[in-house]
């Protein structure tokens, strides 16, 4: 087993000599292949997976010096599958390995004999193709030993593998996962058994036999590589880009609702326009002012000796449209007759405006109104000791108004 090992690794071939590019394959149409570089003499290696190789000598008269050109009529149907490889002196693959083309319909309307070509034995593949896992090459007792594999990489770097004579062959697959390959075989007569269908490395956590000589991740220089390579390039910049947006979105949407939920605890509304510093306003005379009532929509409850119910309800505000001044005569401030259970809001002149003396009065309280603690029975009589009538000076404002 050592020594069948030891035998493939030997084999390996890494190196393009040269390179070379194929016009588009149609039906019963010419195939013309341009090269440069690479030793003569070469030749065209053309492998339909699952069908017998084609391996077409290329006469010298195609190439002059560093460059070649060679043309052949291409006598597969539409649609076939091909993988297109060159040679020359240095060894098999040599030229590289094109992508696995689809042959396309006729167009110069040749005609041509497309029947598929004889193949001279067979050979078995068994188990799945795993990286870094053996993968065997079985029943081919009518070649010739030894065997010789092409191991065809479309796009990639292609190599060959020379089994030592034996009736089967173990191979340790040492191609990366995720990587399209298709094996040729031939005998030592150079007879043709057949190629495989394109297949897939399975993954594996096996890693040992990779290296950079046989992951067969080698790039082929053609058109079509490149475009994958840009098309490539340009989804990744574009998933960039976008995620930038979404980000920049984000932070906006999060700023704006940290502003929003802050006015609304300052008790701010941003849909209001703030009133400019500096805005002139109306000056009303205190001349023009009136007092307007409003009552209680009921009884409130006493604060002196008792307490609120918490069931109760907030005493609403009810504005009376009867406009008064306040004096002497007003029964609500008569002694006496003055309701604790309502309540009056009154507007008042300023005291710098009132030219008259002041009149200092005692404070008025409730007969219900229980006795404070420590207080005396002689000044609890002198709770509800207040004048009759009272006379309170009109200001200047009123008097004024009350002459006109």
């Amino acid at each position: 087993m050592w020594r069948r090992t030891l035998s493939t690794l030997l084999v390996l071939h890494t190196v393009w000599g040269f390179n070379f590019t194929t016009t588009r394959p149609t039906q019963c149409d010419d195939l013309t292949v341009n090269w440069s570089g690479g030793k003569p003499p070469f030749r065209l290696i053309i492998v339909p997976p699952g069908d017998a190789v084609r391996n077409l000598s290329i006469p010298s008269s195609a190439y002059n010096g560093e460059t070649g050109s060679f043309s052949t009529q291409l006598t597969y149907v539409q649609n076939q599958k091909l993988i297109l490889s060159m040679s020359d002196a240095t060894g098999p693959l040599t030229g590289g390995t094109s992508d696995v083309l689809i042959v396309g319909p006729p167009v110069s309307g040749q005609n041509c004999n497309t029947t598929r070509a004889t193949i001279d034995f067979f050979f078995s593949l068994d188990s799945d193709l795993v990286q870094c896992r053996p993968y065997p090459f079985t029943q081919y007792p009518n070649a010739t030993l030894p065997i010789t594999v092409l191991v065809l990489l479309p796009l990639g770097q292609s190599f060959v593998l020379y089994p030592p004579p034996a009736d089967t062959f173990v191979w340790t697959a040492n191609l990366t996962t995720g990587t399209p390959v298709s094996f040729a075989v031939s005998d030592s007569q150079g007879r043709s058994g057949g190629s495989s269908s394109v297949r897939t490395v399975l993954g594996s956590n096996n890693s040992s036999c990779i290296t950079n000589s046989s992951s067969g991740n080698a790039p082929n220089t053609t058109n079509k590589h490149t475009l994958k390579t840009g098309a490539i390039i340009g989804a990744a910049i574009a998933g960039t880009a976008a995620l930038a947006i979404l980000t920049a979105l984000a932070i906006w949407f999060f700023k704006r609702r940290d502003r929003l939920a802050m006015s609304q605890t300052n008790g701010s509304n941003p849909a209001y326009e703030a009133i400019p510093p500096n805005t002139p306003t109306q000056s009303i005379p205190p001349s023009q002012y009136h007092a307007i009532p409003f009552t209680l929509s009921q009884q409130s409850q006493p604060v002196g000796g008792e307490k609120l119910r918490k069931s109760q309800p907030a005493p609403m505000l009810q504005d009376t449209t009867r406009q008064s001044v306040v004096s002497a005569n007003d029964p609500s401030t008569a002694s006496g007759s003055w309701n604790p259970h309502t309540s009056r809001i009154m507007v008042h002149t300023d005291i710098a405006e009132t030219m008259e003396p002041l009149i200092e009065l005692p404070p008025q309280y409730s007969e219900r109104r229980a006795p404070l603690p420590g207080l005396s029975t002689s000044e609890e009589g002198q709770r509800t000791a207040l004048p009759q009538t009272l006379q309170i000076p009109q200001t200047s404002a009123e008097g004024s108004k009350q002459h006109n």
